[in-house]
């Protein structure tokens, strides 16, 4: 089973911003892979030198002239895992703000990271109310947003409304149709009003050829009527 636990080669640069996580979890594989290897029957010298087989040709500096397992363990965990500079943190604290698209958990994840080992918990009244009221407009500023944004989501349209076609009024069922019984006033036939008549109107019906003969301004009084007959014809 060892063989599946054994850790990769250790080539961690100590400059990375991760190295101290990435040095602790490579730090307890290798300690699952001893367990694994049965840590009670190796000698500190056996896990030296299994220590040495899986740190990478330029880490291999740090711990060149150790003899000792324990020793060359925290000689590595120093170089990885680098003293926290306690005022850069302070400054961090303080000027830390809450960026865009940034909610309040993620903003406060951010923050807990600054203080990963709890050092700044032992704040002021004064300091502790300005943090307290930072996180709360932060919080209400993003419920906004979030409501403003459900606000403008665009709504379905509503659907056009049905009307018939014998009434031209709201759909219904053809037997309550007002227009069932009665007869039109253009084409004379029974079953719908004249507004919804297909049927040429009358006046079309008998529009007199003899405007082109007539005089420009005898066809324009002519024209105005024949328009309103078919105003007239389509409200009744």
């Amino acid at each position: 089973m060892e063989k599946f636990l054994r850790p990769q080669r250790l080539e961690l640069d100590p400059t990375r911003m991760d190295a101290a996580d990435t040095w602790i979890h490579w730090k307890r594989s290798f300690t699952i892979f001893l367990e694994a290897v049965n840590d009670s029957l190796l000698t500190d010298e056996s896990k030296l030198n299994l220590l040495i087989n899986l740190v990478s040709p330029t880490r291999y500096k740090y711990i060149l002239d150790i003899n000792d397992y324990r020793t060359a363990m925290n000689a590595l965990e120093e170089v990885f895992v680098q003293p926290k500079n306690v005022i850069f943190c302070r400054h961090l604290l303080a000027t830390r703000r809450q960026r865009t698209n940034e909610s309040v958990g993620q903003y406060l994840q951010s923050l807990k990271e600054v203080d990963s080992d709890g050092e700044f918990q032992a704040v002021t009244a004064i300091q502790s109310d300005s943090f307290t009221a930072s996180i709360s407009a932060a919080k209400n500023e993003e419920d906004k947003n979030n409501q403003t944004e459900h606000e403008e989501q665009p709504t379905a349209a509503a659907p056009p409304e049905q009307k018939c076609f014998f009434c031209r009024k709201p759909k219904h069922n053809r037997a309550s149709c007002a227009a069932r019984d009665s007869i039109c006033k253009n084409c004379k036939k029974k079953g719908h009003f004249a507004r919804v008549c297909r049927s040429p109107t009358a006046a079309a019906m008998n529009y007199d050829e003899s405007l082109l003969h007539l005089s420009s301004r005898e066809t324009e009084c002519r024209c105005r009527r024949f328009v309103s007959n078919l105003f007239f014809y389509h409200l009744c």
